[in-house]
């Protein structure tokens, strides 16, 4: 059983599932959220803007397999730590 949600992840869930259903105002607050959560991982590295839409790329390309009943935090981490290692893969961090 896992643990239960805050209220701030209860919101993204919510929002997560709008953007899925297509509303602009829901995915710009996720890709916010995103943003600042990549730049935080990501601001001890070389070019970490370019690390940070890396992740919000990825994230784009990968925003239908959020599954709406999960916590969003872990997917979104597992998001930004794919973009990292795909950018490092290629040369590009």
């Amino acid at each position: 059983m896992g643990r239960a949600m805050s209220p701030e992840m209860q919101v993204l869930q919510q929002r997560l599932r709008e953007a899925q259903e297509g509303s602009e105002a829901a995915y710009r607050v996720v890709l916010g959220w995103a943003a600042e959560r990549a730049r935080a991982r990501c601001a001890a590295r070389p070019a970490p803007e370019e690390a940070v839409r890396a992740a919000l790329l990825l994230l784009h390309r990968l925003r239908h397999t959020y599954q709406p009943t999960r916590c969003p935090a872990g997917w979104v981490d597992g998001v930004i730590a794919l973009a990292l290692r795909n950018a490092r893969w290629n040369g590009r961090l």
